[in-house]
């Protein structure tokens, strides 16, 4: 993966760098081996084992090598279904980086048991974490970090087949290891910060809802969720140095999400979609959730004659976004983005179809991050062939 630190500032005049000073090109290569039953009988113990490597670079820093194994197993007793989810991740890091390896523990014990018309699961979670410590003032010793969450969970049909309630209490820790933050932001600034970074430690997640259909084929669902947080990760614009790259802010806070979704089939062949989220961020450390929205959401409609033509159009908006630059200190405001992407393909035979998009059709570009707008308007096409 190749990435460019292209952003930057257009007030600011005789900035001109060369595409290799504000290069990041990542090496990212993985290996996984899973070894599984098949128990049609849940009375018998069910196993998942999985054994992993990756390998993660930046070019002209050092490496991180990621060895890991997850086991999940469960097995029926005392009328309950008793199960087990483990993990143990191995973060070695190469000379080149003044950064201790790290050693992340998770467990997950639960019991759940339920039928099609209710279900329960009562749980914990665990996590330890031994890493480099945070604190700036003692850096380069290694401290344990310990997480625990609750996790349960309550549905049942209120109304068979139309209407369902789901209720949760639960919570989850964000490894925002450098290979996962990566593909986040890309633009991270180069050095060692993109492989100590925090873990986002989502505390509690009290959330509940109710779905379910309307008919044969139409669906809708709704939902809230409150969720206590310490150690957001955001980012922040860092513009002093060459090249307008991200250093990562945190912040402790809360968060509370509500969402909808509803799905309609106008007519045989025609279906329409609408999708929404409100994100209400309440922070101790920052003054806005840098670079997230508002609120976002979709539209869509979905055409389909006789499974031989396809066509599409899908409506995302974007909600205000706010972003900060470390010098000189400046709150800006990124506004609403509305974006229209259609497609159409046409199946000539079941192996062979001939396929069109236009992508990125807006009256503004769209600036994912602060400084760094997106493609406009896109067109491909291209033929698919398959067995």
């Amino acid at each position: 993966m190749t990435r460019h630190a292209y952003g930057y500032n257009p007030d600011v005049d005789g900035y001109d760098p060369d595409k290799k000073d504000i290069r990041s090109l990542y090496y990212d290569v993985t290996g996984k081996v899973r070894y599984f039953t098949m128990e049609p009988d849940s009375s018998d113990l069910n196993w998942d084992a999985s054994l992993k490597y990756n390998f993660f670079t930046r070019q002209g820093e050092g490496q991180q090598h990621n060895p890991g194994l997850s086991v999940s197993a469960g097995t029926n007793m005392f009328g309950l279904y008793a199960g087990v989810d483990a993990g143990y991740d191995m973060y070695i890091f190469s000379k080149a980086l003044d950064t201790k390896s790290r050693h992340l523990v998770t467990l997950a014990p639960y019991i759940t048991k339920g039928n099609d018309e209710w279900r329960f699961r009562f749980g914990l979670k665990v996590a330890a974490d031994a890493k480099e410590n945070h604190d700036p003032f003692v850096g380069g010793v290694r401290k344990l970090y310990m997480f625990f969450y609750p996790d349960a969970m309550f549905t049942f049909r209120i109304i068979p087949k139309y209407l369902r309630f789901t209720a949760a209490i639960d919570g989850f820790m964000e490894n925002n290891q450098a290979r996962n933050t990566a593909y986040v932001n890309p633009w991270m600034l180069p050095g060692d910060t993109l492989y100590n970074l925090r873990s986002t430690d989502n505390e509690l997640r009290i959330s509940a809802g109710l779905s379910g259909t309307m008919n044969v084929n139409a669906s809708y669902s709704f939902g809230a969720s409150y969720t206590l947080f310490k150690d957001l990760l955001l980012f922040m614009n860092d513009t002093i140095g060459y090249g307008n790259y991200f250093v990562p802010v945190y912040s402790d806070g809360s968060l509370l999400k509500i969402h909808g979704e509803v799905s309609v089939p106008l007519n045989p062949q025609l279906t329409l979609s609408l999708l929404g989220n409100y994100y209400g961020y309440n922070l101790s450390g920052q003054e806005y959730a840098w670079h997230k929205p508002e609120w976002d959401g979709s539209l869509k409609a979905a055409y389909n004659l006789r499974n031989k033509i396809i066509a599409s159009v899908d409506l995302t908006l974007t909600g205000t976004r706010y972003a900060r630059v470390m010098a000189p200190g400046e709150t800006i405001k990124l506004p609403f983005h509305p974006n229209l992407n259609m497609g159409i393909e046409y199946r000539y035979t079941p192996e062979i179809s001939f396929w069109v998009k236009c992508n990125n059709i807006s009256y503004n570009r769209y600036f994912e991050w602060n400084y760094y707008p997106s493609r406009n308007l896109m067109f491909i096409g291209g033929i698919s062939y398959s067995l």
